[in-house]
């Protein structure tokens, strides 16, 4: 699908994300699940990290980006981002996600 930093293939069904293994994989991944947990629809990894040779990989859902939008589904996306201010619970002592600085 993509090369760059990390490494994306579509695999079948799943999508595997391969990183260095000097990436914080897992970190990523708890990030990821962060809104998922609190409600939001958001994209979640479905395995991993798994340690292979010299890289991390990581499985995530497949996300068809050809249907068309659903107004209401997506509106209910937002409120629920919005709303998560109200329902933080701490990652690492803070009450907001992490900051996330690819660069």
């Amino acid at each position: 699908m993509r090369s760059g930093t990390n490494a994306v293939f579509r695999a079948g069904g799943p999508v595997l994300r391969v990183s260095a293994t000097d990436a914080d994989v897992a970190d990523q991944v708890r990030l990821a699940n962060w809104p998922a947990d609190r409600g939001v629809p958001a994209l979640r990894p479905i395995d991993g990290p798994i340690g292979v040779d010299d890289a991390t990989v990581t499985g995530w859902e497949l996300i068809d980006g050809r249907r068309e939008v659903d107004y209401r589904q997506l509106g209910h996306a937002i409120a629920a981002v919005h709303g998560l201010s109200s329902r933080m619970r701490y990652w690492r002592g803070e009450t907001s996600p992490p900051a996330w600085t690819p660069l």
